[in-house]
Formats: structure tokens, C-alpha cells, sequence
């Protein structure tokens, strides 16, 4: 997910056919900034496992090093036990930077999460009550 959306982002290009990128949110913290996206397919597959949402796309900047990163969480594959390839590549990515992007990261997502949660965790919870 992450190569191509990279050339397609700092090149200016249009993202791949299919597919679109929406703006889930932005955060700073101390000198890290994360973008938070989403990959969302125009179609859902007829895959089972393809619904219309592919994944969340992170671009970390460090202003420590300059640094771009692009890192990508995949929807469909969520296994966290070390045996999908995608998500252990998203783990190793993520292992890459110093314990105060991580840090930084950390923060950032359970920020994402939260807000996630506090609109949809709402939805979720009144469908499921008795």
C-alpha cells in the first residue's frame, strides 16, 4: 500500500484507479507530525475479505531528521499473531524509528483511536444493548 501511495503523494499524481484517500486526521506531537488517511476503494470486491475500506496510511514527518515516513495498516488483514505478511511488515516498519517516534507515535494513534471511538463506539454500543 505504502510504495505506490509514496510515489503518488510526492509526485503530485492522482492515487491508483479504484481507489481514494480521505483525510482522517493530522497531529503534531513535540517535533513529529502524523497524517492519518484512509484507503478507501471506490467498489467493494467481490472478495469477502475486500470490503470498501483498505486501510489507514500514516505519513510521519520527524523535524529531527527530515524524515518522510509512509507506513500502512491494513483493514482485511488483521492478525496480530505474527502471521500475516502485511501486518508484520507494518510492525517492522513501525520497530524502525527511535524510541521517541514511536513515543510520539503511540500518542498520536490512541488520539486517532479515541475519536474514533467516542463516533463510533456510540453506534456500536447502542446496536448491541438490550
Amino acid at each position: 500500500m505504502t510504495k505506490g501511495i509514496k510515489v503518488q503523494i510526492d509526485s503530485g499524481l492522482d492515487i491508483k484507479k479504484g481507489y481514494k484517500l480521505r483525510s482522517l486526521a493530522k497531529i503534531t506531537e513535540g517535533s513529529y507530525k502524523f497524517t492519518y488517511l484512509v484507503l478507501q476503494r471506490e467498489q467493494t470486491s467481490k472478495n469477502f475479505n475486500l470490503g470498501k475500506y483498505a486501510g489507514i496510511v500514516i505519513i510521519a514527518d520527524s523535524e529531527e531528521s527530515g524524515r518522510r515516513y509512509y507506513r500502512a495498516i491494513p483493514f482485511q488483514l488483521l492478525d496480530w499473531d505474527n502471521k500475516d505478511p502485511l501486518t508484520n511488515l507494518f510492525r517492522n516498519d513501525v520497530q524502525e524509528w527511535d524510541k521517541y517516534m514511536s513515543q510520539a507515535f503511540a500518542i498520536s494513534s490512541t488520539r486517532v483511536l479515541a475519536s474514533l471511538m467516542n463516533v463510533y463506539g456510540k453506534v456500536l454500543y447502542e446496536n448491541n444493548v438490550n
